[in-house]
C-alpha cells in the first residue's frame, strides 16, 4: 500500500522539489510568464485533450459539476460561519477555505492514482472550481463585471468546445488532437515546478 501511494504521489513531490531548489539555488524563474502560458495555452489545450477524447459521457460530467459545485457551497457556508465565529472578514477566509487546489496539486495526483479514465474526471472538477473563482471569486475581491473576466479566460472557451464533442459524441480532427495532445504535455509539469518555485517564496 505505501509502495503504491509513493508511486502516486512522487512525480508531484519530485516536480514540485525542482521548482523549490532552482529558486533555493538562486536561478531564476519567470514566474509571471510561465503562469499565463500555462493559463492561456496549456491549461486549455490540456482541457481540450483530457476531454476531448475521455471515456466520460455527459450524463457523468454534469453529475461530476453538479457535485463539485455542492461541495464548494457547502464549504462556502462553512467558512463564513466560521469567519463569524472567529470575528474575522469572511472574504479572508473564504477564498483558501472553498477553493481546493485541483490544478498543479490536484491534476498529477488523480492521473498517477487513477489513469487517464479518473484524469478526465479530475478536469472536470478543475474546470468547475475554475469557474467558480472566475465568477464568484472575481466578485469577492473586486467590483469588476465576472463576465468580463469569463469572456478574457480562454479555458472558458475550451470548456465550451469540450461540452460540445460530449454532448455530440463527435471526434477532435487528427491534427488538433495530435496538436492539443503535444501542447498539454507541458502543463502539468510547469504547474509543479511553479508550485514548489511559489513555496520557496513564501
Amino acid at each position: 500500500m505505501l509502495a503504491e501511494l509513493f508511486a502516486v504521489m512522487a512525480p508531484v513531490f519530485f516536480g514540485a522539489s525542482l521548482g523549490y531548489f532552482w529558486i533555493r539555488l538562486g536561478y531564476d524563474y519567470p514566474v509571471e510568464f510561465v503562469t499565463k502560458l500555462v493559463f492561456n495555452i496549456g491549461t486549455p489545450a490540456l482541457v481540450l485533450a483530457a476531454l476531448g477524447n475521455a471515456e466520460i459521457d455527459a450524463q457523468s460530467f454534469g453529475r461530476t459539476m453538479l457535485g463539485t459545485l455542492l461541495v464548494l457551497a457547502a464549504m462556502g457556508l462553512a467558512s463564513v460561519l466560521m469567519a463569524r465565529l472567529l470575528g474575522k472578514n469572511w472574504k479572508v477566509i473564504v477564498s483558501p477555505m472553498m477553493f481546493p487546489n485541483t490544478g498543479n496539486m490536484g491534476l498529477p495526483v488523480a492521473l498517477y492514482a487513477f489513469g487517464k479514465e479518473g484524469f478526465a474526471y479530475a478536469i472536470t472538477v478543475m474546470v468547475t472550481v475554475a469557474l467558480v473563482q472566475f465568477t464568484f471569486g472575481v466578485m469577492m475581491i473586486s467590483r469588476s463585471n465576472p463576465l468580463k473576466s469569463l469572456l478574457r479566460t480562454p479555458t472558458v472557451y475550451s470548456i465550451l468546445l469540450s461540452v460540445a464533442i460530449l454532448l455530440t459524441d463527435t471526434d477532435l480532427p487528427r491534427w488538433i488532437d495530435n496538436t492539443v495532445d503535444l501542447i498539454s504535455g507541458f502543463t502539468v509539469p510547469l504547474m509543479l515546478i511553479t508550485l514548489g518555485v511559489s513555496l520557496a517564496n513564501i
